[in-house]
């Protein structure tokens, strides 16, 4: 085998918690602990980190290098990532290319985030305008959107939800660090029977679509509808219900 060609040899993982009080330097510095004594490798001989954005950094313009200096890493290749949710796995592509560059040798890549402990996350650009004013505060109502027009191309999208949402289930029965509420058993018949708090014929105020998506409520898109957002002053709001 080529040995510019990157390989994936370890993998650690914090449990999910909140309101934990942790630092994102301290469960950062967890993970990389358990990373260094499954892999078997030293400290010192890490030469490439990719870390991905984080709430409680944010603003920070120097988070990858004060993240490197926490860790006590000597570095060749440093590399932040700011895609949201796609960051880890865009941060693993950056590191293979990197070690295929011959920039460094070993990455590793880390998603640390403390959010329920202090939340610095302040996004501009086009959102106060398009997005915040109409309700579409976070994922919710992206994912509604996207859902909607899963509905329009293919039909009726609510047997598909639930098949994810018991999918994304099981999986959480199988890792103890998964978030401790959501390690109970789900059926497609108690996702679809789930209790709905918002319907095609009303809206939602933003103050109770941040609510529900903190609760970890169910939001798909209205059956009647093709615009579909978290909330909206001037638009129904699509469908939720309690997973």
């Amino acid at each position: 085998m080529d040995q510019d060609e990157p390989l994936i040899v370890g993998l650690a993982e914090t449990p999910y918690t909140t309101t934990s009080g942790r630092s994102v330097f301290d469960l950062a510095g967890d993970v990389h602990a358990q990373l260094l004594e499954s892999t078997g490798l030293d400290n010192g001989a890490i030469d490439g980190l990719v870390v991905c954005a984080s709430t409680t950094e944010a603003g920070n313009p120097f988070w990858s290098a004060y993240f490197a200096d926490a860790l006590g890493l000597e570095l060749d290749f440093c590399q932040g990532m700011d895609l949201g949710g796609a960051s880890f796995i865009a941060g693993v592509a950056r590191a293979a290319l990197a070690v295929r560059a011959g920039l460094c040798r070993r990455v590793v890549v880390i998603a640390a985030d403390a959010p329920s402990t202090t939340n610095r996350s302040d996004p501009r650009g086009y959102r106060p305008e398009w997005q915040d004013t109409v309700g579409l505060t976070g994922p919710p109502g992206a994912f509604g959107l996207l859902s909607s027009r899963y509905e329009a191309q293919y039909g009726p999208v609510q047997d598909a939800l639930a098949k994810l949402a018991v999918t994304q289930r099981e999986h959480a029965l199988l890792n103890d660090n998964a978030c401790a509420k959501l390690r109970k058993p789900l059926t497609a018949e108690e996702y679809l029977s789930a209790r709905q708090i918002s319907s095609s014929g009303s809206s939602m105020s933003r103050a109770a679509a941040t609510a529900a998506r903190a609760s970890g409520r169910r939001w798909s898109p209205a059956r009647r509808s093709r615009r579909s957002c978290a909330a909206s002053s001037r638009r129904p709001a699509s469908p939720c219900r309690n997973a």
